[in-house]
């Protein structure tokens, strides 16, 4: 497993640099790759590379730490299969690029879909449609599943937190509410997907 923010791509592009990656774009394609056995190849080896950059300090590793990351996304997009958005529609409207840079932003914050709305010029109302036109699903909807996906996340890859560290790390000053939320948003318990995560 690989992690690294946007901001570790230079030049204050961070963005623009991911968003031509279709995997990253999980609103509007689907945010895999699944991969044959000579395919894993090469990328298992750039995994590797990158390893072995990471735990050798040596002159300019954070450039070359960059390098490997570059190949390996490049290879990866390669691989990735040609399909038309989820969504089913070819055009995409820039808000919706904006809102899902917002709600990266944001989303531990719990704010109101106003506030998304606010910030891009647009009614709450036309928010809406917008993303029931283009993702089937209201701008609330968008911000619990990103909720969830990093509750997820913490649940599996952070074992050391608690449960009501990980509701703390995404906003929740009520730990039971933060269970009841996440039940049901995923249908079982912090605790039950935890364990049989």
């Amino acid at each position: 497993m690989l992690f690294f923010s946007p901001e570790f791509f230079p030049n204050g592009q961070e963005t623009e640099k991911l968003r031509q990656f279709p995997f990253f774009r999980a609103w509007q394609q689907l945010p895999l790759v699944t991969l044959s056995a000579a395919e894993a190849a090469p990328v298992e080896q750039l995994f590797q590379n990158l390893l072995q950059e990471y735990q050798t300090p040596q002159p300019l590793q954070t450039d070359a730490l960059k390098s490997y990351l570059h190949l390996l996304l490049i290879q990866l997009l390669r691989l990735y299969p040609s399909q038309s958005p989820l969504s089913g529609s070819t055009t995409w409207p820039f808000q919706l690029y904006q809102l899902e840079t917002l709600v990266e932003r944001h989303y531990r914050e719990h704010r109101p879909v106003s506030f998304y709305a606010q910030a891009l010029h647009l009614t709450a109302k036309y928010l809406n449609e917008l993303c029931k036109e283009n993702l089937g699903k209201t701008t609330s909807d968008l911000l619990q599943e990103r909720l969830v996906l990093e509750a997820k996340r913490l649940l599996i890859h952070s074992p050391h937190l608690n449960i009501a560290q990980v509701a703390q790390a995404l906003g929740f000053e009520d730990n039971s509410y933060f269970s009841r939320f996440f039940k049901k948003e995923a249908g079982r318990t912090p605790e039950q997907f935890r364990r049989q995560g």
